[in-house]
């Protein structure tokens, strides 16, 4: 009997798992909104619902104790991700460093903001959403210069003056603090040779 629950649970999960698209089509309908990504590999877009279950006590035949479990509810939704593969289409239109992702549903998105409204992916606007795709066109324009965190490290150096010395010090301040003031900037080999 244990041989055949465990094997209709086994087909349960790769159902589940089969189910799961790899991108998601724009949504039909007039309720949908553009969502902005700054993330290099974007999102997925998925609500969760929390219920109790009985769970059993192990070495306890019979005997459950109740836990709050989060179940997904409906299907996920792919938001583009900002970072391109070299030589392929782009997947998304790119301003600002933000992916512009259409057609998302809004009654999904209103639902996901809701349950991540203290993320910081939304706090700090890496992901929003308009109603139209120009909206969402001007405000990534005019939000070009927020940062991930996740953007490449740019190597660029810039001469500072301290203390009368002429200094190179990084362009990007999550470059490594110098451990030793001693040491220089690792930087490109230019010799000849």
């Amino acid at each position: 009997m244990a041989t055949r629950n465990s094997s209709a649970r086994a087909a349960k999960v790769q159902a589940a798992t089969e189910e799961s698209p790899r991108s998601s089509a724009p949504a039909t309908g007039t309720d949908t909104i553009t969502v902005a990504c700054k993330l290099p590999s974007g999102l997925w877009l998925r609500v969760f619902r929390q219920s109790e279950v009985d769970v059993p006590i192990s070495g306890m035949p019979g005997q459950f104790r109740k836990e709050t479990q989060s179940r997904l509810v409906g299907a996920p939704f792919r938001i583009a991700g900002a970072a391109q593969p070299v030589g392929a289409a782009p997947r998304a239109l790119v301003v600002g460093g933000y992916a512009l992702t259409t057609g998302v549903p809004r009654a999904l998105w209103e639902e996901w903001l809701e349950q991540n409204r203290d993320s910081a992916i939304v706090r700090n606007s890496i992901v929003y959403a308009m109603d139209t795709r120009e909206e969402a066109h001007d405000r990534a324009v005019e939000q070009e210069e927020v940062r991930s965190g996740l953007e490449p490290i740019d190597p660029r150096t810039r001469t500072q003056t301290v203390n009368g010395d002429e200094r190179k010090v990084p362009v990007d301040p999550r470059w490594p603090a110098k451990v030793n003031p001693n040491l220089s900037i690792v930087a490109t080999d230019t010799r000849q040779g």
